[in-house]
């Protein structure tokens, strides 16, 4: 399982938000992650060119987790919407192995060809939502089979609206 949460920073502080939430353009946020078992994390983003690439960790890699860790995204910081309002798409990808080459380049149709046999290792598998929030706990909770050398992949569409 993993929680995705989302808090909009206001004022000197942050309010967490369902993944729902209709943003302002210029509003800043940053992504809590939860996972129930020990791994590696990525946030990837559809670049200007249009290919996939790493947002976070800033080292284009994956990130370890340990079980029942909370990792904020980024650490210390916040991302911020600019000001062309649309949809943003933030892939998350988790797996339980360290990947070669890295997450990007693997779930991105449009990159270069891996090695060979690199991803007959990869299996990615269905994520659904769990049907059971906690109701005080506006985060989202994802369910889905993750299987060793495998990718638990959730594709985030958050909305802005330009700012009035």
């Amino acid at each position: 399982m993993l929680r995705v949460g989302l808090e909009k920073i206001v004022d000197l502080g942050t309010s967490a938000v369902p993944l729902s939430h209709v943003f302002a353009s210029g509003d800043r946020f940053r992504i809590t992650l939860t996972a129930n078992h020990a791994g590696y994390i990525a946030l990837l983003d559809r670049g200007p060119k249009g290919r996939l690439e790493c947002l976070w960790p800033a080292t284009g890699g994956a990130a370890p987790i340990a079980a029942d860790e909370t990792v904020v995204v980024p650490p210390g910081g916040s991302l911020r919407f600019d000001e062309a309002a649309g949809t943003e798409m933030i892939r998350i990808a988790f797996t339980v192995a360290p990947t070669s080459p890295p997450l990007a380049q693997l779930l991105d149709p449009a990159a270069r060809a891996p090695a060979p046999g690199a991803m007959s290792q990869i299996r990615l598998r269905g994520v659904d939502p769990d049907a059971t929030p906690n109701r005080n706990d506006v985060a989202s909770y994802f369910t889905g089979e993750i299987v060793e050398h495998g990718i638990f992949v959730i594709d985030l569409a958050l909305a802005h609206r330009p700012r009035r």
